[in-house]
């Protein structure tokens, strides 16, 4: 009989075999770097889980059910409770005893710690579970840079990005003014540049605060805000295209959007996240690698002491998350990326 596989499979050719049956878990850790799942002990109970949703629509909720699905195999007497109201919800439910796990496509902001700190006298303990998307809205899309299509600018490192977004300039890069500060001659040389971007008090921004302004608040003075940080669906899409149409219409600004918002005259940038380190466009490679600068995370946060185990329960879904089954689970439902598996490997370690 002719073997099912020759040499070394690739990751999709694993992934779709384990994903139709014909390929055992093991075989796809292989494939893909990621371990099978060992229980340490079998678990029983019940696990909470709050987090990222809305009353509305629920983005993470058939991934939730299929994580759920598949541990239960493994843990026939684990039960669960899901409510994913939104990602304001989360903490709240840990530090009131509601909930065991906070499921978040952000780290948690000043108001949720000074809940939480109180209680437990330490921060939650945070988990990377998957990489965001590239280029689906609802599923933590990697910010981008975007200028207008007649900008000659083609790349930034985030040292120049944190001094034109900025007032504070914590990564040491003297002030942007304008587009000369940047390099670009031209028409554009003595323009100022003009910063659009989503309500500051966003997923978005409030994820470039962090990751690019080094959790400085203090935005340019040159900032053009759309949008509200509570938008429906509806309401965020007409959000973006209002900031992208602004963009088209002005070609001296620069847009902080996502992917999924782009129009034709907007133009990607490439970021650097601290030279020497190589200029990167976002593509569904350097997003799903993690090699992108700027790449979104979904995360559960759960109680632990510092230094201290986590609940068996908890421990042991947390670890089946990390392992192939629950990264093949990402990769099967199509919105978040998978991490790759040394990270999710590493990651998998901090649970011990």
């Amino acid at each position: 009989m002719r073997p099912l596989l020759h040499g070394h499979p690739s990751r999709r050719t694993c992934l779709a075999l384990a994903g139709a049956g014909l390929l055992p878990w093991p075989a796809l850790a292989a494939g893909t770097g990621h371990p099978p799942y060992r229980p340490q002990a079998p678990v029983e109970g019940l696990i909470r889980i709050w987090g990222h949703g809305s009353r509305e629509r629920s983005p993470a909720g058939a991934l939730v059910a299929a994580w759920i699905k598949g541990f239960q195999h493994f843990h026939p007497a684990m039960r669960f409770e899901v409510t994913l109201r939104g990602d304001s919800t989360a903490i709240g439910g840990l530090y009131t005893g509601a909930a065991d796990i906070a499921l978040m496509e952000r780290p948690p902001i000043a108001i949720e710690l000074d809940g939480y700190r109180p209680i437990f006298g330490h921060d939650p303990f945070g988990v990377i579970v998957a990489s965001g998307s590239l280029d689906h809205a609802d599923h933590a899309p990697a910010p981008v840079v975007f200028v207008h299509r007649s900008n000659p600018l083609t790349r930034l490192s985030l040292q120049q990005l944190d001094a034109a977004i900025g007032a504070d300039h914590r990564r040491g890069h003297p002030p942007v003014n304008t587009w000369k500060d940047l390099g670009v001659d031209g028409p554009l040389r003595d323009r100022p540049l003009e910063v659009l971007t989503y309500d500051i008090a966003g997923d978005l921004p409030q994820f470039m605060q962090q990751a690019v302004m080094g959790g400085s608040q203090k935005w340019t003075g040159r900032l053009r805000e759309f949008g509200t940080p509570s938008t429906t669906a509806d309401e965020g899409r007409e959000a973006a295209r209002r900031l992208m149409q602004a963009l088209q219409q002005t070609p001296h600004a620069l847009a902080l959007a996502t992917w999924p918002d782009r129009l034709p005259q907007a133009r990607a940038v490439a970021l650097s996240a601290a030279l020497p380190a190589p200029f990167l466009l976002p593509t569904r490679a350097t997003v799903s690698q993690r090699r992108y600068p700027l790449v979104r995370d979904l995360q559960v946060f759960v109680e632990r002491a510092p230094g201290g185990p986590l609940q068996a329960p908890v421990r042991e879904f947390l670890a089946y998350l990390l392992s192939a089954p629950g990264q093949q689970a990402i990769a099967s439902d199509g919105g978040y990326f998978a991490l790759p598996g040394q990270e999710a490997a590493r990651i998998k370690e901090t649970l011990a």
